[in-house]
This record gives structure tokens, sequence and C-alpha cells, in this order.
């Protein structure tokens, strides 16, 4: 018989052993079928000499002299058995080259790019994670992400019309000292605000006690601090004011103290243009006072208001309030509402539920629920959230004016380029 090298031994013992083990024949089967799963490590010689050190080894027959030996000879063809130490090596190796594979770095997660208050300083932070992609010979194909942005909601706008009844001594227990404190918190819980019936030493003693309010108005009778006024009120940290000015309710409306129409006395309409240091939009505030006697005075304060609407509007938002001295759908209400600058009443078309009253008259007495006589009118676009009728009481639990105030929440409409 031909001598046989080490090297053919070792893969016909390796044959051999896959051949038993797939047969299910012997006591070592179930080792040599895990075995099997090492195959291709044993292809390496170390770690077959390792498994199987040779002290183990039985010497393998021919592979031709199978053919002549009897069924109880062949079962003497068992695979080699290993020692515990060497089966315990075996199984060992696998196990760690399998945690090996496992245990592969997991691929680079995609930067995650934070938001920024900035748009400019986002998008160098979006460019700098995102770099064009470059095919040689072709254009540059932009892979970064398409950002979309939404008009961010305008923030709510807390406006309040009030007519705070002028200083007169002679309302006893409701003369103005009684009332003022009360008078000053309504106020300095709003954002906006507009007055009736000012006298000079009622509007000292209001942007007294509002230091956080910057305030624009005039006295009806001399342009000055003489007759009452309609001031109008904002907080200074959050509104800077552009423009502002007062026009008399008359027919020659540029004239100071004049008296128009059957009028009683001179009546004047206060606006200021603001611009929201929040949201940058800016918006007109009107606010007046129209006469208590004259019908024709009436009507027509509304139709001049409506017809100087567009030259001091431009393309702003408009809020227009006050004691009109008219209920809703009057001849003084259709005259305001109606023309080039479309005004709606802020208590039909509030979002929630009107709050309060219906009436805004007391005379010191009680409500009178049919005399809806102070008005929040808005113009296109501004959207009213609430609306409520005030019923502010003195510590001594009487009326804080001969008149409710009445407050809106609104928000105004997005920007236009």
């Amino acid at each position: 018989m031909m001598p046989r090298t080490r090297a053919a031994s070792f893969f016909l013992r390796r044959r051999r052993w896959g051949m038993l083990a797939a047969q299910g024949d012997g006591p070592a089967a179930p080792r040599l079928a895990g075995r099997r799963l090492l195959a291709p490590l044993c292809h390496c010689r170390f770690v077959y000499d390792v498994a199987y050190p040779p002290t183990f080894r039985r010497r393998a027959l021919p592979m031709h002299s199978n053919r002549s030996l009897s069924s109880s000879s062949r079962s003497q063809l068992t695979a080699p058995r290993p020692g515990r130490t060497a089966w315990w090596i075996g199984w060992l190796t696998w196990l760690c080259a399998a945690g090996w594979a496992v245990c592969l770095p997991a691929a680079t997660p995609p930067k995650v790019v934070p938001l920024a208050a900035d748009h400019q300083a986002a998008a160098e932070v979006r460019d700098r994670c995102n770099p064009r992609l470059q095919i040689p010979g072709e254009t540059a194909i932009d892979v970064r992400p398409i950002v979309l942005t939404e008009e961010p909601a305008s923030p709510e706008l807390a406006v309040l019309s009030y007519n705070i009844r002028y200083a007169n001594p002679g309302d006893g227990d409701d003369a103005w000292p009684h009332r003022a404190e009360t008078v000053f918190d309504v106020i300095g819980s709003h954002d906006v605000v507009g007055l009736q019936e000012v006298t000079a030493e009622q509007w000292d003693a209001i942007r007294a006690a509002t230091p956080t309010f910057q305030w624009y108005g005039v006295g009806r009778d001399d342009g000055e601090r003489a007759g009452e006024f309609a001031p109008l009120g904002f907080r200074r940290a959050r509104f800077q004011q552009h423009d502002a000015g007062t026009f008399w309710l008359s027919e020659i409306p540029d004239q100071i103290g004049s008296r128009g129409w059957d009028a009683a006395l001179p009546r004047i309409a206060s606006w200021v243009q603001l611009e929201d240091r929040r949201s940058g939009r800016r918006l007109v505030v009107v606010n007046t006072h129209f006469d208590h006697r004259g019908d024709e005075a009436r009507r027509r304060s509304g139709g001049l208001i409506q017809q100087r609407l567009p030259a001091l509007a431009e393309d702003f938002p408009v809020i227009v309030m006050g004691d009109l001295n008219a209920v809703p759908d009057s001849p003084p209400l259709q005259a305001l509402q109606h023309g080039p600058v479309p005004l709606r009443d802020s208590r039909s078309i509030s979002r929630s539920p009107p709050v309060g009253p219906l009436g805004t008259w007391n005379g010191f007495n009680e409500i009178a629920d049919f005399r809806r006589i102070d008005h929040l009118l808005v113009g296109p676009g501004v959207t009213v959230e609430r609306y409520e009728t005030l019923d502010p009481r003195t510590p001594a639990g009487r009326f804080a004016s001969d008149h409710l105030p009445v407050a809106a929440v609104v928000r105004l409409p997005a920007a236009t380029e």
C-alpha cells in the first residue's frame, strides 16, 4: 500500500466524519454534527491541531479498504474522540468568530441638524451637514432636504374700550376718587386701551398709575388739555408707535375745536399706528366718542371715520372702538361699518360665546340690557377669539363707571409681502 501523506489523511478523516454524522451512526454523531459547523475553520491546520491533538486520533483505514469491510468492522470507523479540553476549545473558537461578526460597528448615523431661531444660522448648519453632490462631468445636484415653513400664528392681543365717566364732583359716592383704583386695574390688564370722557385731571392720574403704558391724546376744546380726551394707551414693551393724530367730527375735521352738524359739543377721533414688537405687524387703532344728542352728528361722524380710514390704515389691520351712543344696526353704525374699509362687530363674530351683560350702560344704577352703545369693531382679516362685557366694581360694591367696559382678544392677519 502506498504511503499516505499527513495532509491526505486529514482530508480523508474530514470526509468520513461528515458521512457518519449525516447518517446519525454511532454515539459520536451529535458531536460530529456540531463539528461540521467548524468545517470552514478546520481548513486551517493550526485550528485543526488544537481542536484535535494527534494523541487523540486513531489511525484511519485506507479509502479502498472500506468496500471490503464487514458491517461489524465498519463500525470501528468511528471518529476520533478528542478530550473534553479540546472539545471546549473548539466551541469557544466558534463562539468568538460568531461574536466578532455580530459586533461589527454599525453604520454611522446621519447628523441631526438642530433647529435654529435664526434662519440664516440654520441654513449654514444645513449646508455643512448636507453638502451638494458633485458627479464628475455632470451638474452639481443639491441633496439638501427641503424645509417647509409656515407663517407663525399671530400672538393674541387684548383690547379694551372704556368710558370712564368724567371727573364730576357732583357724583357723590360715585365720584372719580372713589372709582380711580378700580379703573386703573381694568386698564392694566389689557394691551391696547381706548378711553372716553377723560379730563385732564384723570389723564394725569391714569398716566401716573400705568407706567408700563405709553399714551396719546389731546383735549377736544383746544387740541391740548382743555375739554375731554379720547386717549389711546398701549404697552410700550410690546408696541412701538409709528404715527398718531386726531381729527374733529365736523364738516371741517382739521380745525381744532370745531363742532359738527347738530352736535351739542365738539367731538373727536384719535388714532395711533402701532407696530407689534413680537411679530413685526402693524395695526391702526381709532378711538372716538360720538355726540349724545345730535342724530345727524352721529350718522355723519360714522361716515367721516369710514371716509378717512383708507388713508389712515393704508394696508394695515384696523380696530375702531368707542362710545358711539348708538345701538347695533342703527344709522350711525351702518355708516361706520360700510364703506371702503368694512368693519365687523367683534361681539357678533367672536369665535367663543360672548361673556357678560348685553348692555353697556348702567347710569350708576342698573345695567340696561337694551342699551349696547359701546363697541369694538374690527377690519378685514382681524380674528376675534373672545369677547366680554366687563362689570368692574369698587371696593364698596358700586359700579366703576356709568358705562361697562367692553373687551376682546383678537389676532391680526398674517403679514403680507
